[in-house]
Parts: C-alpha cells; sequence; structure tokens
C-alpha cells in the first residue's frame, strides 16, 4: 500500500511538472479554473491583476465592467471614419466595436501583445485613421519596433489570402510541445496553489506579512497612503519600463524616428492621420516623486519632441490635469477604471469628432 502510494505522488509530481514546464499544456486547466466558478477555480485576476499578484485583502477590487458606447455625444453623427488601432489591453474594447467610436463605421485594433497583424479593407471614401497606443511601460520596447508597427494594420489587395498574417487566435491553434523554465515557478505555482477555496488563507499570509513585516509580493508596490498597488516594474527605477529610469535624450529622439517612419509608411498606403497615444503608467499620474524619486516624463518628451510627425491625442495631461485623477486608476489593477476609460474615450471622441467633420464638410 506504502509502495502504491508512493509511485502515485511520483506520477503527480511528474505530471505537474511537465504541465508547469509547457505553457500550452497549463494553458488547458488555467481556462478551465479561471471560467470555473467553483472552489477549484481561479479567482486570480477577478479582482485585479495586482491583486491576484499580492492577495492583500483590502486591495480587492470588484469587476471593471462594459464601457458604453458613444450615444449623446455623437448622435446624428455621419459615419465617415475607419478607425484602426495598434493597441495593448488598456484599450482593447475601446477600438473593437466602431459604436465606441464617434463617427466610425469601422474600427478594429491589432494587439501589439502578441504581435497580431490587423487585415483591413481599405476605403478611399471614407476617413481612415490609424492609432498607435501604447502604456507608458511600453515605450522603448514597443514604439521603437518600426518593422512589427508598420505591419500591424495590413491593407489588404484584391484576392489576397489572409492565411499567412499573425494573429493571437491562429497562433494559440497549433499545439507547441516545447519546455519553458522561465515561466515554470509561476505555472507551477498556479496548478498547484490557485484555487478558490485556498484564497482566504493567501489572503490572511499576505495581510500578516504586509502589517508585521512591511512585505508584499515582488511584483508589486504599495502607494505611501496605502490606496493603490502598482506593478513593481513601473516603480522600481531600475527597470527598463519604470516611470523613475533615466531615459536619455538619445532614446527620446529614437523613438521619435522610429515612429516618423511608421507614419511615413501609412501615409504611403492612404492613411489620412496617425495619431499617437501613450497611456500613462499609474504611478505617473498617482505618485510621481515616489519615495523621493524623479519622474523621467517620457511621455511628455516623446510628444512635444518637434521632430514627431505623428497627431498626439494627450492622455498625461488630460488625467493629471483631472480633479478626479484618484478614480482614474484601479486600485488593484495595472489598468484604468471604468470612470477612467470613459475620461479617455470621452475626450478621443471629441477628437474623432473634428476628424469625421473633415469629410462631412
Amino acid at each position: 500500500m506504502r509502495k502504491a502510494f508512493g509511485y502515485i505522488v511520483l506520477i503527480l509530481t511528474l505530471a505537474v511538472f511537465i504541465i508547469s514546464s509547457v505553457d500550452d499544456l497549463t494553458h488547458f486547466p488555467a481556462q478551465a479554473k479561471y471560467a470555473s466558478e467553483s472552489w477549484w477555480g481561479s479567482d486570480k485576476y477577478n479582482h485585479g491583476d495586482l491583486y491576484g499578484m499580492s492577495y492583500l485583502p483590502q486591495f480587492k477590487n470588484t469587476p471593471h465592467g462594459q464601457i458604453t458606447p458613444a450615444k449623446a455625444a455623437c448622435e446624428g453623427t455621419a459615419r465617415n471614419l475607419h478607425v484602426y488601432a495598434v493597441s495593448d489591453s488598456y484599450t482593447w474594447d475601446v477600438f473593437k466595436n466602431p459604436a465606441n467610436l464617434c463617427g466610425a463605421s469601422q474600427s478594429g485594433y491589432a494587439a501589439s501583445n502578441f504581435f497580431d497583424q490587423l487585415p483591413v479593407r481599405f476605403d478611399p471614401t471614407a476617413r481612415n485613421i490609424i492609432v498607435i497606443e501604447a502604456n507608458e511601460r511600453n515605450v522603448l520596447p514597443v514604439l521603437n519596433n518600426v518593422e512589427y508597427l508598420s505591419k500591424a494594420i495590413h491593407v489588404l489587395k484584391p484576392g489576397e489570402d489572409t492565411s499567412l498574417l499573425e494573429t493571437a487566435s491562429r497562433r494559440k491553434k497549433g499545439f507547441h510541445f516545447n519546455f519553458n523554465m522561465k515561466d515554470a515557478d509561476a505555472n507551477f505555482e498556479f496548478n498547484l496553489w490557485d484555487y478558490r477555496f485556498l484564497t482566504p488563507i493567501k489572503e490572511f499570509k499576505a495581510w500578516i506579512t504586509y502589517k508585521w513585516f512591511n512585505r508584499t509580493a515582488p511584483d508589486v508596490v504599495v502607494s505611501p497612503d496605502e490606496k493603490y498597488l502598482f506593478y513593481n516594474t513601473t516603480a522600481d527605477s531600475t527597470h527598463r519600463e519604470s516611470s523613475f529610469k533615466k531615459v536619455t535624450d538619445a532614446q527620446v529622439n529614437d523613438v521619435v524616428s522610429n515612429l516618423n517612419k511608421v507614419y511615413e509608411n501609412y501615409k504611403h498606403q492612404g492613411f489620412d492621420e496617425v495619431y499617437l497615444a501613450i497611456i500613462p503608467n499609474p504611478v505617473s499620474v498617482l505618485c510621481p516623486n515616489l519615495n523621493g524619486m524623479t519622474y523621467n516624463h517620457i511621455i511628455q518628451r516623446v510628444q512635444g519632441n518637434p521632430n514627431l510627425k505623428l497627431r498626439v491625442f494627450d492622455s498625461y495631461h488630460l488625467f493629471s490635469n483631472n480633479p478626479d485623477k484618484d478614480k482614474i486608476y484601479s486600485r488593484s489593477d495595472t489598468h484604468w477604471t471604468l470612470f477612467g476609460e470613459h475620461v479617455w474615450l470621452d475626450a478621443f471622441n471629441k477628437e474623432m469628432a473634428r476628424e469625421n467633420a473633415k469629410i462631412s464638410n
């Protein structure tokens, strides 16, 4: 009996090791756990991704909610715009539905997180707009990627086969049995301990560790007023994505030069306007002098560069000057709240209304 038990433990251990070491194997139980409301399901991301990293109970938040399509501001407006975005998860909900955008009859996005390409049919009778949107922490790694940004919005030729285009959904169809030890630790933790019935225990442990020892999970930082969790890579000045990492003028000039190449590419293809929209890290707006550090102002330096050819949609001043800026970002997530999303979208729709008027007139 003892020997049989030992074999069972060994087999289960090997199974967990193999599943945790292969991302595509971990994907299957992960999707089931995220979808389940049962005791064995996962609530890791139901209350904010930073909560899911730390399990600090005081930051447990309600789900984000759904944005409402643009109505009153755009009532009676002719829809002459085709608006396409290269974007991260901040604005996927915005650009996936043209009803959200003032004057738009077509919209869509290429997810820069996955290096997606968005196939579009170019309509010369519409006003065609491209938006390059990136969260501040992605300015250096994403906005310098000319090769990807220039092909992310792919104008289809007559009869062109789209099967060669890179999309996240297409990549997920293929199974790859590749060991990925870089993510193995996180996968081990997920497969062994991430179950809803264990959440109270994890919350109690996190609360004790923070209250007694002033320590949190390494991926999160608690704001000085203890109202927000910040993603550590945006708050730790040693990280490239940090709001406090020194950024040289040469680096800023490189970003501007590369964005201008992307601009010229899309203008050459016939697009009427190319926008740049950089969404600030929460810490940049809420704690620009966190722990005595100095904000690097990379957003203003890129947007204000006299050589930049893209049209700027300025999210930084929109947020930092808002009297309710404490409501813009989630307390427990790397993203904004529904309120913050609507602050951004309402201002962006005023810009789209002006674009729409250019063809209406």
